[in-house]
């Protein structure tokens, strides 16, 4: 854990830049070049390859989102999540599902979230779950999403786990998930 919040750290430290561009324009001067475009999330969410799937490199795809870039979020995470990294296929099912960066798609949405969960990712076994337990799905065996809920519990997920001990009840999982409010 203290690996990854130092890397998170350094990450933020890499492209502060990138994020101050937004609040000031680029300035040239006797000193040099403050701001450069190529240090801001748009133009690395272009022009580098994040194919590779390497979470360090993902992470930008969270910080372009939470920023409000969707559509260089939408490109980093669909990059990270064809190349298998999990936690970017639950971005781009986040993503469909509100419709940020791409157009709004309940089964795109579903359709990560099932990738995420044949992979044997804990959160994407749980969303993959609710959305078999809220007819998201073409699935209709409701033993199938409680199965999924369960080996997402018996990982750690702390969600699973309050899921099963309410029997169930996707008021206590997600309230008002079904009234299309966004979920982050």
């Amino acid at each position: 854990m203290r690996s990854f919040l130092s890397a998170v750290a350094m990450m933020l430290m890499l492209i502060g830049p990138a994020l101050a561009q937004d609040a000031r324009e680029e300035v040239v001067d006797e000193e040099g070049i403050t701001n450069p475009e190529e240090m801001t999330i748009q133009h690395m969410a272009k022009y580098h390859d994040f194919s590779k799937g390497e979470q360090i490199l993902c992470t930008l795809g969270w910080l372009a989102v939470k920023f409000a870039y969707y559509d260089e979020g939408a490109r980093i995470f669909k990059q990270c999540a064809g190349r298998g990294n999990e936690a970017s296929m639950i971005w781009m099912s986040q993503l469909y599902d509100n419709g940020l960066g791409v157009v709004k798609d309940t089964k795109m949405a579903v359709e990560w979230e099932r990738k995420a969960a044949e992979l044997g990712y804990s959160i994407g076994q749980y969303d993959y779950g609710l959305s078999i337990l809220r007819g998201r799905t073409d699935v209709q065996d409701m033993a199938v999403g409680k199965t999924l809920i369960r080996r997402a519990a018996d990982q750690g997920d702390d969600s699973a786990r309050t899921l099963i001990e309410s029997n169930f009840d996707l008021d206590v999982a997600i309230p008002d998930a079904d009234e299309n409010k966004l979920l982050f």
